[in-house]
């Protein structure tokens, strides 16, 4: 991937601990150059403007044109447009040990209208930690996000992924219908 043109992109990719290509990621990275390809003009101008000062949400940069999410064991940039984001929700896993809790991991989930999931994380906090890393990481992306596409469906419950999952394209149009109808600061 070559950011030549985009010194912001780049110089944030560097934050996340740049990107490295080996012969481990190679189809990692194949993948994440046609998902930069699939962004508009428009969009990379975006998120080239808006990334110097976007917010770092855990391994991630939150622009109003894409999510940027870091492979941490790969070190791969890869976007997630946020056209075509549609369910976003934490998962906690507590592990344990001769039944003692020792730990739970943290991830936040990203459904796209491809049927993708794609993850930030895990993060790990002590068995009787009561921080919600997902939560607030979930409400950072919103804040962002949400002026350009509040249709998108936060949070978990098995009725939000019975709906979801058994049909992803209906699911689409949902949040895509309720991503278009004017917000309470817009003229109606």
């Amino acid at each position: 991937m070559d950011f030549t043109f985009y010194p912001h992109i780049q110089a944030r990719a560097g934050e996340l601990g740049g990107i490295k290509q080996t012969m481990f990621n190679k189809k990692l990275m194949a993948k994440a150059e046609n998902s930069w390809m699939q962004l508009s003009t428009e969009e990379m101008a975006r998120i080239e403007y808006e990334i110097a000062y976007a917010p770092k949400v855990l391994t991630t940069f939150v622009t109003s044109a894409a999510i940027l999410l870091m492979n941490k064991g790969t070190h791969v940039l890869y976007p997630i447009p946020v056209r075509n984001i549609i369910w976003i929700y934490t998962s906690i896993i507590k592990n344990s040990m001769n039944l003692i809790p020792t730990y739970k991991e943290h991830t936040v989930n990203i459904v796209t209208r491809n049927g993708e999931t794609h993850q930030i994380g895990p993060f790990t906090t002590a068995a009787i930690s009561r921080k919600d890393i997902g939560g607030a990481a979930i409400e950072q992306i919103r804040n962002v996000i949400y002026p350009y596409r509040k249709g998108i469906i936060y949070g978990y419950s098995d009725e939000i992924q019975n709906y979801v999952c058994s049909n992803i394209q209906e699911a689409a149009r949902m949040v895509d219908a309720k991503s278009m109808e004017p917000g309470p600061w817009q003229q109606q």
